[in-house]
């Protein structure tokens, strides 16, 4: 289980931007994330970046975050 605050340390987060998109954890090298923790990580991230809208990027194979769409 994914200790509050602790996914950066255990799960090495390197946050590269691409442009507006950001790459939070790539999961190809993180086999052993399980999904309990991903949806952890998320909204972690979502407390984190209340700005920014946090998503599974199916092709990057990692959590991601890009601004929000002004409504």
């Amino acid at each position: 289980m994914v200790k509050r605050d602790n996914y950066k340390y255990r799960y090495g987060i390197q946050c590269a931007a691409m442009g507006e998109k950001i790459v939070h954890l790539k999961l190809s090298e993180h086999p052993e994330v399980t999904i309990g923790e991903v949806v952890e990580i998320m909204q972690e991230l979502a407390k984190k970046y209340p700005d920014r809208e946090i998503f599974l990027d199916g092709d990057e194979n990692a959590i991601c975050s890009r601004p929000k769409k002004p409504e």
